[in-house]
């Protein structure tokens, strides 16, 4: 099974590049760290994310807004989710509109927060497990 993660360390490797002509780059970095975020998160809320039954973006983003449990990430993804969405459609869509170097690297710095945010949550299970 794939990864997500694998989508951002793709995302966090396009990011280092500055210069002239590399905004096609800057655009899939915040693609694909939206989607490394989108997918971690449908499965935190028990959303699917293939076939005909894939969950919306919005969805997802209205499911966090109402969002009271005590997950890790999404709690962390409450706080960024919606922002790193709407990055992502002004990226693949409005292409009239420039991206930056630091808008995809902020993109990746968001998905970092709900990958970091999963990595706290399984360390909290285990110490729950083990104690």
């Amino acid at each position: 099974m794939f990864n997500p993660r694998s989508f951002l360390d793709m995302a966090e490797g396009i990011t280092v590049e500055e210069g002239e002509g590399l905004e096609a780059a800057w655009r899939s970095a915040v693609h694909l760290a939206y989607y490394a975020a989108y997918h971690l998160v449908a499965a935190k809320l028990g959303m699917e994310t293939t076939g005909r039954d894939a969950a919306k973006h919005r969805a997802i983003a209205n499911k966090l807004d109402f969002y009271r449990d005590s997950d890790p990430v999404c709690k962390a993804a409450k706080s960024v989710y919606r922002n790193i969405m709407n990055l992502r459609f002004r990226s693949d869509y409005n292409l009239a509109e420039a991206i930056t170097v630091d808008d995809a690297n902020e993109a990746v710095n968001w998905a970092y927060r709900i990958f970091e945010a999963c990595a706290e949550g399984t360390e909290l299970l285990k110490a729950k497990t083990t104690a």
